[in-house]
């Protein structure tokens, strides 16, 4: 008997150090497509590595990989060149990218809007935005004051998973299974109905127009993640449910 609490005792610690790697991973993404790089991110780019090596060591995900491989490279291009300059070829990539300001007459962006790649006008303010604001006040959460955003972009969506990652966390902590439970269950709905639909399709556009470096990599980091993620999900929540069977 005692062998068997310790074992279901490891489990659990697993599940919530699990939760937590995936708070922080949707969390990194999310940052990566909400303003330009800053110190801090930069840090927390070159500190991330190492475990994202870990997390695609053995994943098959060819679009994950090449983004670590990626990300891994332009960490490394950091130590040859000084971070102020770093920094300001960043904030010019993501200038371009996301905001469409480019030099002379040329410039390759991207719109991070779930209603420009799905409504039928390819606009910003429709109905995917009026969705997600719905799925967002179900769990009392919604976008940061300094956000001006709508809340269909990309950062917003990463960030509500995130987000529900803590609360899972949260109710764990409570000794809440079967409400943290509902959470994962509630991140897998909201990756089918909006993430799943739409990311693949920016994060297309972004690799092409990113070309290399930094933004590359964070293209082909989402896209893996969303995908070996959206499957894991199944796997964890399925272990949730036999422990809080017990």
């Amino acid at each position: 008997m005692e062998e068997k609490a310790v074992s279901e005792q490891e489990v659990e610690h697993n599940v919530n150090e699990v939760i937590r790697i995936r708070r922080d991973i949707y969390a990194f993404l999310s940052r990566g497509f909400k303003k330009e790089v800053d110190e801090d991110y930069l840090k927390n780019i070159e500190e991330i590595v190492p475990a994202l090596e870990t997390l695609s060591k053995d994943s098959e995900d060819e679009v994950l990989n090449n983004g670590v491989k990626t990300l891994r490279e332009f960490t490394e291009s950091i130590k040859k060149a000084s971070r102020e300059e770093t920094l300001e070829e960043l904030n010019r990539r993501f200038t371009t990218l996301f905001l469409g300001v480019g030099y002379k007459d040329t410039v390759e962006h991207v719109n991070p809007f779930e209603s420009v790649y799905l409504s039928p006008e390819r606009l910003v303010m429709q109905e995917q935005r009026d969705e997600v604001l719905e799925f967002y006040a179900r769990f009392g959460m919604g976008v940061a004051d300094d956000f001006k955003e709508p809340e269909d972009h990309l950062c917003a969506e990463l960030s509500f998973v995130s987000g529900l990652c803590n609360l899972a966390l949260a109710d764990l902590d409570k000794d809440e299974a079967k409400e943290a439970i509902e959470k994962l269950k509630a991140q897998k709905e909201f990756m089918y109905q909006h993430l799943l639909k739409w990311v693949h399709l920016l994060c297309k556009d972004l690799r092409e127009a990113a070309k290399d470096g930094f933004y590359l990599a964070l293209a082909d980091l989402t896209m893996g993640y969303l995908r070996m993620d959206i499957k894991f999900l199944d796997e964890l929540i399925e272990v949730m449910v036999e422990l809080e069977k017990k």
